[in-house]
């Protein structure tokens, strides 16, 4: 009946591939494997007003739709282990020593990166609790549409607070290999999540997570709520990038839940286009492109008649289309609209409409 509830059970496994189709897998490191679990559950068709039961099966470049829902997520591993998720660790007291859990608190009020887990520290047995062979991990998740998480006996952790405009508590974190490490590299990527999400919330709709975790893995760039997965051997600016790039689809499709299987432009490229502004405003304009784009070349590019439409689903497009077609270009068509047509104040208010309008729910191409 309408408003009536069903409970399952379902028993299920799971064998995580090295490398799965850059959403999953596992990096060998010098202290131990790094885990990046995605994809790793059963779950529902969305059901919505369109297309009644939505039963596409997912390809590697039309990406998900998923409804949202409450997760509640415990996670058992080998206690030399540190296990980072989607949601909130609930039972930080069992699974951290006593001086991390300082660190932690610290961190939860620090404008700057504080090692939770230093490089020292990471074969150092004192790093984790003693007694027990494993330890179980707790972690909880409200209005999401998914939930990953990363395990690894060889991760550093840091952490800094986020500010967000309500005033709500959040942290960024970053969990890392020693190889990973560096000024130039991860050490900087508490910092590039913690701006990246401040100027979103500040300039869109507040990030709605507990936290912002970024793993380094075998993973190049992969988003999730809460927690996304970059390639370990990132730095500097393509750091900056992909971090930015994967907390950007907190909000697309995170927080406005469009149909990525067949509409990807309205994920790929909505987030392609707030990533132009996030990195023109991060650090006084450290990452800022120093030249202009040609854009007789661009013009060209964007008119090629072999390329489909935008509207297109991704089935129907070529593969060396898919970076034009669902990033760049639609990306390129919001920037002009911004810049030359309506101008950033109209423009700002409608797109910023547009996310309060349909946060946590399923538009279509032509609601936007």
């Amino acid at each position: 009946p309408n408003g009536g509830q069903v409970k399952l059970k379902i028993e299920y496994s799971f064998v995580e591939p090295n490398y799965g189709s850059d959403r999953t897998g596992y990096l060998d490191t010098k202290n131990g494997k790094i885990y990046t679990i995605a994809q790793w559950y059963p779950r529902m068709y969305v059901y919505d007003d369109i297309y009644g039961w939505n039963a596409l099966p997912y390809t590697g470049p039309g990406e998900f739709y998923l409804e949202y829902g409450d997760f509640d997520i415990n996670i058992t591993a080998p206690a030399n282990h540190i296990v980072v998720s989607s949601g909130e660790l609930v039972n930080p007291q069992e699974v951290y020593t006593a001086e991390q859990q300082k660190r932690w608190a610290q961190a939860a009020n620090s404008e700057q990166t504080v090692m939770i887990r230093n490089e020292n520290e990471v074969t150092n047995k004192a790093s984790r609790p003693a007694g027990k062979s494993t330890l179980t991990w707790h972690f909880k998740l409200k209005n999401a549409r998914d939930a990953s998480w990363a395990s690894s006996a060889a991760f550093m952790i840091d952490a800094a607070k986020m500010n967000l405009p309500s005033g709500r508590k959040a942290m960024s974190i970053s969990a890392y290999p020693v190889e990973s490490a560096g000024n130039d590299a991860w050490g900087r990527s508490t910092e590039y999540t913690k701006k990246s999400i401040e100027f979103n919330s500040a300039k869109w709709y507040e990030f709605t997570y507990p936290n912002a975790t970024t793993v380094a893995g075998i993973v190049g760039g992969m988003e999730y709520p809460g927690i996304v997965f970059c390639g370990a051997r990132s730095k500097g600016r393509s750091l900056w990038g992909v971090n930015d790039h994967e907390f950007g689809h907190n909000w697309f499709p995170m927080i406005v839940g469009s149909n990525e299987r067949l509409f990807g432009w309205m994920d790929e490229g909505f987030n392609t286009f707030i990533n132009t502004l996030s990195t023109d405003a991060f650090n006084n304009g450290e990452y800022k492109p120093k030249t202009s784009p040609d854009m007789h070349r661009i013009g060209d590019f964007f008119t090629n008649p072999t390329t489909e439409p935008i509207l297109s689903a991704v089935d129907n497009l070529k593969e060396r289309n898919n970076g034009t077609l669902l990033y760049s270009k639609p990306s390129a068509g919001l920037v002009l609209l911004r810049e030359q047509i309506l101008g950033p104040e109209r423009f700002d208010l409608a797109f910023k409409t547009y996310i309060n309008r349909w946060a946590f729910k399923h538009p279509q191409p032509d609601d936007f």
